[in-house]
């Protein structure tokens, strides 16, 4: 069989396709252009994941009202981050003096207006008094990570508030700061619904932060 000039020309250039492909992979085709990637087969990504829930408790133990969702990590928390892992000041944060606390104070507010901005640096008509002040949790690793390829790791900081106030108190959102002189926040969670607190009732706090 006799091939023309420019069937040749093609053959050969599908050949050189084909050969890039089995060697580092072919990212894009079309009839006139093609790019390769070079990028390694594997690859490794990693964020904090948090969740937050709130459970309240009547005196006697019963549960009330409970809520869930995940939080926002915002700004100032991604920025002290590096801090508290590495010892190292970072100049662009709001915390560049020196390394911060661990972030594991609660704090909770009786606003519940969605937060959607990640500039803020507190939560909004924050809570205190009354059994409901900011405070340091319990915090415990609850799953570790493991196996050859890598898993989650899982800490979680737990707080219970008693509410002592004489009249119902809204709470509609919490934020987790950490324990420096000036404390820094590094994740906050408005809630759609708030939850109602009545005297001698408890608050629970679980604040699950995963590293995927």
């Amino acid at each position: 069989m006799i091939l023309s000039m420019n069937t040749t020309k093609n053959i050969a250039l599908f050949g050189v396709i084909a050969i890039a492909v089995g060697i580092i992979g072919v990212t894009q085709v079309s009839a006139n252009t093609f790019s390769v990637s070079d990028s390694p087969k594997t690859t490794e990504n990693g964020s904090f994941l948090g969740h937050v829930t709130l459970i309240v408790t009547d005196p006697q133990g019963n549960i009330k009202a409970y809520r869930q969702s995940d939080n926002i990590v915002v700004n100032q928390g991604r920025n002290c981050a590096p801090q508290v892992l590495f010892g190292v000041p970072n100049t662009d944060a709001a915390c560049n003096s020196a390394v911060t606390g661990t972030f594991d104070v609660i704090a909770v507010s009786s606003s519940n207006t969605a937060i959607t901005n990640n500039t803020i640096t507190a939560l909004a008509s924050e809570l205190s008094g009354s059994g409901l002040t900011r405070a340091a949790g319990t915090a415990s690793v609850t799953t570790a990570a493991s196996g050859a390829g890598g898993s989650s790791s899982v800490t979680t900081i737990t707080k219970t508030f008693t509410y002592t106030g004489g009249s119902a108190q809204s709470v509609g959102s919490a934020g987790l700061y950490d324990g420096s002189g000036t404390p820094k926040l590094f994740a906050a969670r408005a809630f759609a619904s708030a939850v109602s607190l009545n005297t001698n009732d408890q608050l629970t706090v679980n604040w699950s932060m995963t590293l995927a």
